[in-house]
């Protein structure tokens, strides 16, 4: 036995408490800087997510108009079950409860029993979706729809989105509106 193996203390492994409390400082540091870009990040995605919906609902209807030679109806739910259409129909309406797409097989503008739901949709929570037309949004059978919008906008951040329904039934969709238009979207999501 050597005399300088017992001399030789243990090797130590863990913490000390200063350590750990740098450590923990300096976690709490980051998080505090992380968490609003998350959630500005969270949000972001929000609204795109819900352009990106909109606009695929838009798409199946207008296709199914043209494709079955038929008037397809787009409307805003009266409650988020979106069992039937909200009788509100004033330019810049919220239609966060939801998007309805339907076959008006009676003609009477209204969504029936008897007519067919081609989509529906439900927006994110947060986000508004504010039609800057009167009324519903119609595909005719050639595909066509009057020129109208939306404007999709988070509630507490700048994040928006604006789609344009042109003449003939397509869809752009712009990362940005004008000062007004976001000003709309906001005083209507409130």
């Amino acid at each position: 036995m050597n005399i300088y193996s017992l001399s030789k203390k243990p090797k130590q492994t863990g913490f000390t408490l200063l350590e750990l409390l740098i450590t923990c400082a300096i976690a709490v540091i980051s998080l505090s800087i992380a968490v609003p870009s998350f959630a500005s990040i969270l949000q972001s995605s929000r609204v795109k997510s819900t352009s990106q919906t909109l606009n695929n609902s838009l798409f199946i209807a207008r296709n199914h108009a043209l494709n079955n030679r038929t008037r397809v109806i787009v409307c805003h739910a009266s409650s988020p079950e979106q069992t039937s259409c909200s009788n509100q129909r004033n330019r810049n309406t919220d239609w966060s409860n939801g998007v309805i797409s339907f076959v008006d097989r009676n003609a009477n503008n209204e969504l029936d029993a008897d007519d067919e739901i081609v989509n529906k949709m439900i927006p994110n929570k947060g986000v508004a979706v504010v039609f800057n037309q009167n009324g519903r949004l119609r595909f005719f059978s050639d595909g066509s729809a009057r020129s109208a919008g939306f404007y999709i906008c988070h509630k507490t951040t700048q994040q928006q989105r604006h789609i344009r329904i042109l003449h003939t039934g397509r869809t752009r969709t712009l990362e940005a509106m004008s000062e007004q238009q976001s000003q709309t979207c906001l005083d209507q999501a409130a």
